[in-house]
């Protein structure tokens, strides 16, 4: 058993959104949200429960619930805030959608920023419970869906955990399935298995802890993190052999914490039970896609094991050897650029132009640039869109794009530097690493946990005097579990190594006010945007608008009309 906890008073927020513009109308949101506020409500919840049953809900309506949680500070301990509806995966940020969206982009919820600036309310715990789908959005009004955080714009010194409960990987979409026949009624399935999960638990999936002063008896947010992707997976499958979801719970909390008390109900039983042998509250053993992980592979350092399901599928799999095979270096290159996979129109190097060779290489001489370690190109594809990229002495950049943009950036000690025959001993795990780690951002299982996010983050930053993205990647991996000392760690030994300030890196440290020059001068990945406004950083306004033009790929790639702004932007700050 998990050792006594205290925890004080709780509230939550319970939305639910059929109706999305033109979308096609749920039917299990308002119910689900309505489930959901009456069971929490019964657990001893303060809940506030907003629908769009009788008018369009709007961004503010929820905004203005969260101030009346947060004002007067110190009220509660605990804050779940629960969405049924719509949602989007734009890049890798988690969009919640209201009534006015898709039309209005920002009649929306960014939960991925909500979250970061959760991180300075006065709430010690804040939960986000999501059954919503995270599909890519396959239209240009979706992409531009930007959403906004409900959150206020605060300080604080807490020490705030962040956990959040989807209703599916990244990528997919939240089922929703008819309960029975004669009931005709739909309901969640995350939000229905999620909810069983508390009625007569079985002994390994309880604990005991304290609230509000009194004994209570709950279900540990680890335990159900173990137990729930199974459950809800299997109750798909039993609906049809077809249907798969795996939810993803990402945890910054111990052990002890927990949502709500397990209720003992006589006669009551789980409506769905694990249809492969699973018992509840047993680590899964789910079937995996494609073939195992080598036992000799760096990942299995790193991934918990609700994690390497994602490892094994085809896709992640194919990402892997997609960028493995994509980091063949020119070998007469000593500082330079060479790009893979999509066909380049010409990269902008100050004032010049460079034209594409058969190759895709392209030879900048940094040592004819006196005292400069590092400077930023563009970079522009044949359709007119195109991204920055920093440069840096005695390395090879090596960019792979497609169509839907920069999936991956790395960097190689260059022919002749002092660097190569350290990384030649080190290049088949580091390249190994470099891969792994591209696929993860790319696929949104980069930081599941924040137990997973120290592993991953100590295994791949120790590689980044070979390959500064590992830096770049690590930092990500800390700041999405707020473990800002960390960043701030990377960011300094980063700065001290090749003598360059990263913009992401400083970005996510916080480290940018003791920064100098910064490379490239925008975020490089496209998710470290999200943290500009958390962090108090404003771009200037031409990169702001840039920025607002970003296609959907791992690192930042910035559409045709992105591309002409930030092209105006590069060329007025080289005849300064």
């Amino acid at each position: 058993m998990v050792g006594w906890g205290t925890v004080g008073k709780r509230a939550a927020i319970v939305i639910g959104v059929n109706t999305t513009g033109s979308l096609t109308p749920l039917r299990a949101a308002v119910t689900g949200a309505r489930e959901v506020a009456q069971w929490l409500t019964s657990d001893g919840f303060d809940v506030e429960t907003i629908t769009d049953e009788t008018k369009p809900l709007e961004a503010r309506d929820i905004k203005n619930s969260v101030l009346r949680v947060l004002d007067p500070p110190g009220r509660y301990d605990k804050l779940v805030i629960y969405f049924a509806g719509h949602g989007y995966l734009n890049g890798t940020s988690e969009t919640w959608l209201l009534s006015g969206a898709p039309d209005d982009p920002n009649e929306a919820i960014d939960q991925s920023l909500s979250a970061e600036f959760a991180r300075s309310c006065s709430v010690r715990s804040v939960t986000f419970i999501s059954d919503a789908c995270r599909s890519v959005p396959q239209t240009l009004t979706g992409n531009r869906v930007s959403g906004v955080s409900i959150f206020p714009n605060r300080t604080n010194s807490m020490d705030v955990e962040i956990d959040r409960f989807f209703a599916t990987r990244p990528g997919d979409a939240a089922l929703e399935i008819p309960e029975v026949e004669a009931s005709k009624r739909y309901v969640g399935l995350f939000t229905e298995i999620l909810k069983n999960c508390h009625i007569n638990p079985p002994p390994d999936l309880i604990s005991k802890s304290v609230l509000e002063g009194e004994p209570a008896v709950v279900i540990p947010c680890r335990r159900l993190k173990e137990t729930l992707p199974q459950l809800v997976d299997d109750a798909a499958q039993s609906k049809s052999i077809l249907l798969t979801q795996l939810p993803q719970l990402r945890l910054e909390c111990g052990e002890g914490a927990f949502l709500a008390r397990a209720q003992f109900i006589k006669g009551a039983t789980l409506d769905f039970q694990p249809s492969r042998g699973t018992s509840v509250g047993a680590t899964p053993q789910r079937a995996t896609h494609g073939s195992s992980l080598d036992p000799n592979d760096p990942s299995r350092l790193y991934y918990s094991p609700d994690v390497k399901d994602a490892l094994n599928s085809p896709q992640f799999r194919g990402d892997i050897n997609r960028f493995l095979t994509s980091q063949d270096l020119i070998s007469d290159l000593r500082t330079g650029l060479q790009v893979i996979g999509k066909p380049v129109r010409r990269v902008l190097d100050g004032r010049r132009a460079i034209r594409s060779s058969d190759r895709g290489s392209f030879v900048i001489d940094l040592h004819r640039r006196h005292g400069e370690n590092a400077h930023t190109v563009l970079v522009e594809f044949e359709d007119g869109s195109g991204g920055a990229i920093a440069i840096l002495r005695d390395y090879v950049a090596t960019v792979f794009a497609n169509e839907q943009g920069i999936q991956s950036i790395s960097y190689v000690p260059g022919f002749g530097s002092p660097r190569r025959d350290e990384y030649e001993d080190q290049r088949s795990r580091t390249e190994r690493l470099r891969s792994i780690a591209a696929a993860a951002a790319k696929n949104g299982v980069l930081a599941v946990d924040r137990a997973d996010a120290k592993k991953f983050g100590d295994l791949v930053r120790a590689a980044k005097r070979w390959d500064p993205t590992l830096g770049f990647y690590a930092s990500l991996a800390y700041a999405e579990v707020g473990l800002i000392e960390r960043v701030r760690s990377v960011a300094y030994y980063m700065r001290d190594d090749l003598q360059v300030d990263f913009f992401d890196v400083a970005l996510l440290s916080g480290t940018m006010d003791s920064a100098g020059e910064l490379f490239p001068f925008c975020p490089a990945l496209n998710q470290s945007w999200m943290y500009l406004a958390p962090r108090g950083h404003r771009l200037p306004e031409q990169l702001e608008r840039a920025g607002r033009k970003r296609m959907q790929s791992t690192w930042t790639t910035f559409t045709p009309e992105g591309f002409i702004e930030i092209e105006k932007f590069y060329r007025r700050r080289a005849r300064e």
